[in-house]
Formats: structure tokens, sequence, C-alpha cells
């Protein structure tokens, strides 16, 4: 017989959603426009200081030439804003 306290596992119902949770927000399609700086950098210059909208961002952006290694649509930098990714 033994006479040892020991700490048995428990299962918790909270502990596992959390962990859940944690692991299905690193899901999914990363951020394209994060994983490049000077994108990032340009669109917020022009949004916030300049007061461009989105969408003139990207179109000036386009119109001017600029070579990012990202391209992405205007819902996707919408979507991103609104996320606060950008």
């Amino acid at each position: 017989m033994d006479t040892h306290l020991k700490e048995l596992p428990v299962y918790k119902a909270s502990h596992a959603t959390l962990k859940h949770n944690c692991a299905a927000s690193r899901k999914g399609r990363k951020n394209k426009a994060a994983s490049n700086k000077s994108f990032e950098e340009y669109i917020h210059r022009k949004i916030v200081k300049e007061k461009f909208s989105p969408d003139a961002a990207l179109a000036n952006m386009r119109k001017k030439k600029f070579s990012f290694s990202v391209n992405i649509s205007t819902k996707t930098l919408y979507n991103y804003i609104h996320k606060g990714l950008i």
C-alpha cells in the first residue's frame, strides 16, 4: 500500500479551451503585408500622414511602379486595417 501523496493529472475544461483557442489562433494564412516592412511603412505613411484612402494608396503605389514583394488587393488592405494589422 502506497501512503505517499502524489499529484494526479486532472482534466480541466477551461484549460483545454484556452489551449485549443491558442492553437487555433495560429492557423491560417500569414499576413503578407507585415512580412514586408517597407510596404507596411509606405502604406502607413500614405494613409495616416498623407490622408490617402487605402484604395488610393495602392493605386498610387501601382502608378509609380514601386516594386514591393507584396501585391495585395484593396479588399485585403481594408481587412488588415479593420483587424488592426496595419
